[in-house]
């Protein structure tokens, strides 16, 4: 009676195998990642974009109330939204040219500086935003 030898059952995966998964994978993360992040941007800007119009009707309240709009310094900031303020994808800056009109430009930084995004202005002598619609 010849012996037969046992049965081997390998229960692994091969380095091929793990080469090719490995592939694929960094492959869809190539595609996936500018998107992901083209998407975070324009959320960061959409969100800035509600931030200044919240500003700027904080600022009309004020002008209804003292007829005239603040002037730069502790009285504006104080209206501006905290998010706004404090955010780390825009710069806001408040000017007052006159007493009766204000301009809100926020500049892009941090994670929106590289991204090609224009300055987010809100003129009221222009009669509102002047917001890069080319996204």
């Amino acid at each position: 009676m010849t012996q037969r030898a046992p049965k081997v059952c390998n229960k692994g995966f091969t380095l091929i195998e793990v080469m090719i998964t490995v592939v694929i994978v960094a492959i869809l993360a190539s595609i996936a990642y500018p998107s992901y992040t083209r998407y975070v941007q324009n959320t960061r800007e959409a969100e800035a974009k509600g931030q200044i119009m919240e500003y700027a009707s904080q600022l009309e309240a004020f002008r209804a109330k003292n007829f005239t709009y603040p002037a730069p310094g502790d009285d504006a900031i104080r209206l501006a939204p905290r998010d706004l303020i404090n955010s780390d994808a825009y710069a806001p800056v408040y000017a007052r040219p006159n007493p009766h009109t204000y301009t809100i430009t926020a500049t892009p930084e941090g994670v929106m500086a590289g991204s090609g995004k224009s300055a987010l202005v809100f003129d009221s002598a222009a009669g509102g935003p002047q917001w890069d619609e080319e996204d």
